[in-house]
């Protein structure tokens, strides 16, 4: 008799356990319905991971316009994008994409609205696109690496002080005739790539520190005792250096580059 008692003390106390847990459950039913009736809506927490997209269109012209029946949550988680189109010629994006790290455009842009690149961005690749210049001075600071090799950007390129947390830049292949700014390249490992710019002044690269990879062109009158005694100064001033490669080159009656076997 003492232990039925027992158990029906036992089964009274988890009923009362179920009745509290019901009346848990139907109080936030309750004040979710309220919030629902009031407009507020409570978004279940998720797991979301970071979107990596590539994407390929003929007839984009605007990205964001391309990508505006996107949700802002999805945009928002996209670190990183590489877009391809042939009729996209300007680069332009929306606060949207608040979190994007790593972005590559090709291969037709001619203008770049530097001051509406995300703030988070980290790499920007515009290989292979008709760019002849880009503002420098409103590029995110938190870029670390920019490549603009094979593009059409001519005379003066310009290192800016918001561009001191840049470790890699390649302008291989553009007109650029002249760099200005090295000063306010701070990192401690340098991976920089000039060939095949007409560089009219290789000694700019003497005011270089901290370089670990250096590619560059020199002007074709330029002997092998010139390219040596220039490549034993850029190691003197910055010793942990891997790799320096001068290609001379000459200008061609079209104005194209003509590169010799470097040394």
């Amino acid at each position: 008799m003492r232990n039925v008692c027992i158990i029906l003390a036992l089964f009274s106390q988890l009923m009362a356990i179920g009745c509290k847990k019901a009346d848990v459950v139907q109080e936030e039913r309750e004040v979710q319905k309220t919030q629902e009736t009031q407009g507020i809506r409570r978004v279940p927490p998720v797991n979301i991971k970071p979107l990596e997209w590539s994407i390929r269109s003929d007839d984009a012209v605007d990205i964001n316009e391309y990508l505006a029946p996107n949700s802002d949550l999805q945009l928002s988680m996209l670190v990183e994008m590489k877009f391809f189109g042939k009729k996209l010629e300007h680069l332009a994006l929306s606060e949207r994409f608040s979190s994007l790290k790593r972005l590559k455009v090709g291969y037709n842009l001619r203008s770049v609205e530097t001051k509406q690149l995300p703030r988070t961005l980290e790499i920007l690749d515009l290989d292979g696109n008709k760019l002849t210049a880009l503002d420098t001075k409103n590029l995110p600071e938190s870029l670390k690496e920019i490549s603009l090799a094979m593009n059409p950007i001519a005379e003066t390129f310009e290192i800016t002080p918001n561009m001191r947390n840049v470790r890699s830049l390649a302008l291989s292949g553009s007109r650029v005739r002249k760099i200005t700014g090295f000063e306010n390249l701070i990192s401690t490992e340098l991976y920089l790539h000039f060939i095949q710019c007409p560089i009219e002044d290789p000694d700019v690269f003497l005011q270089l520190r901290n370089v670990k990879s250096l590619a560059f062109s020199v002007p074709a009158e330029y002997s092998k005792e010139d390219i040596t005694a220039l490549r034993e100064k850029i190691k003197e001033r910055n010793p942990a250096v891997e790799r320096i490669t001068i290609m001379p080159y000459q200008e061609g009656p079209d104005g194209d580059l003509l590169i010799y076997d470097g040394t």
